[in-house]
């Protein structure tokens, strides 16, 4: 029985495997900010985190994760990252007991103001512009067996830049599964996977 359960966990590594290149291009080309890391405890391992995350950052890394909270939770992390780039993340999640955990997600990210510059003028106009990113989102994950846990996170996405911007929405699922053989835990999470990005709006006109 043992090596059974062995096999298994080779065949469900190997499946995270192949996911996860399946899924990696998702949030190349849009909404990167998103795959900013979120924890500190999570950064410092590296984002190894998917099979191991237990508490609210669970939003980010595998939302299957939520469904091993003990209790209600908050978290505030704001990141000054390269320049005057600042990301924040706002994550509450509860418990609800038998039937599972509730949680909502916040994403944003800020710059300062940019000088615009055309073919005519590359030093700058004099007009300046922002670009800002956001996302919300609500989870729910759920124990179904005393080893195996499942999660989905639904995302709304919003970019902006100048006058133009673009909206979607996406899907995070994830599950953890305990093997019990020398307290190893297997974790898959497939995550930004959603609609396609298109900004719109006036700053798509081009004067011919």
């Amino acid at each position: 029985m043992r090596k059974i359960g062995l096999v298994l966990c080779l065949l469900l590594g190997f499946m995270v495997t192949s996911t996860y290149a399946q899924f990696d291009n998702a949030g190349t080309s849009a909404a990167n900010f998103l795959k900013i890391g979120v924890g500190s405890r999570a950064e410092a391992m590296g984002g190894a985190y998917v099979a191991q995350v237990q508490d609210i950052t669970a939003l980010h890394w595998n939302v299957a994760g939520l469904a091993k909270m003990k209790h209600s939770e908050v978290a505030v992390a704001r990141t000054d990252w390269i320049l005057d780039i600042n990301h924040i993340f706002v994550g509450a999640g509860m418990p609800l007991g038998d039937f599972g955990t509730l949680a909502v997600s916040v994403y944003s990210l800020t710059m300062g103001d940019m000088e615009m510059t055309t073919a005519d003028q590359p030093d700058g106009t004099g007009v300046k512009f922002g670009a800002s990113d956001f996302s919300i989102g609500i989870a729910y994950a759920r124990s179904l067996t005393d080893r195996f846990s499942v999660g989905l996170h639904g995302k709304y996405i919003r970019e902006n830049i100048s006058s133009t911007s673009a909206n979607a929405f996406a899907l995070d699922f994830g599950t953890q599964y305990t093997t019990g053989f020398h307290g190893l835990t297997i974790g898959m999470a497939i995550t930004n996977f959603g609609t396609n990005m298109r900004l719109s709006g006036r700053g798509q006109l081009v004067r011919v």
